[in-house]
């Protein structure tokens, strides 16, 4: 759950008047102002996260940037963010885009990537974030059974290039959607 943005809700609610504790209901005007008071913090601070992150962009994989980001630092903001993410499945993660922890093996960088993307093409077709999870972690497992027939391990340019080929093999099974190719 994205505990730090309810709480910076909830501390904006209180700032406007009211009480999360308040055993009389807030008046509607009163929870209107606070929550939109929440709503517009909670939104400047995900536009800054990028700014506050150490980024470095890898390239683009199937119409979407693919940026490397400090994992470690961004846990202390979102601790359920993994070794990627993506912008269906995180609010702060500009829709164009895909996250991948730095800190995470180059010979596991192609299957993050895959993953991603994946699970952003089913969720922008509509599905749920753990039915879109789950047939994403198909799709990578699928690659990662290709990657330990290869005797020679990618580098970063050619995980790149093999997500993008693999995506493209795999263009028909995925869901068409804005935000990246179809």
């Amino acid at each position: 759950m994205d505990t730090s943005f309810l709480r910076d809700s909830l501390l904006a609610e209180m700032v406007a008047g009211g009480s999360p504790e308040a055993t009389v209901p807030l008046r509607r005007d009163t929870f209107d102002l606070a929550s939109a008071h929440g709503t517009d913090a909670e939104r400047v601070f995900r536009q800054s996260m990028s700014d506050r992150m150490r980024m470095t962009q890898l390239g683009n994989v199937y119409g979407l940037e693919v940026w490397a980001v400090n994992g470690q630092r961004l846990r202390l903001v979102d601790p359920e963010f993994t070794y990627g993410g993506n912008g269906a499945s995180h609010t702060y993660i500009p829709t164009n885009q895909i996250w991948i922890d730095e800190a995470a093996q180059l010979d596991e960088l192609a299957p993050y990537i895959v993953h991603q993307i994946a699970m952003f093409k089913y969720m922008a077709a509509g599905l749920p974030s753990d039915q879109a999870h789950e047939k994403a972690n198909a799709v990578a497992h699928r690659l990662r059974r290709v990657l330990v027939s290869l005797t020679v391990r990618p580098g970063v340019q050619k995980s790149l290039d093999l997500s993008n080929r693999y995506l493209e093999r795999m263009s028909m099974l995925l869901p068409c959607c804005h935000g990246g190719r179809c």
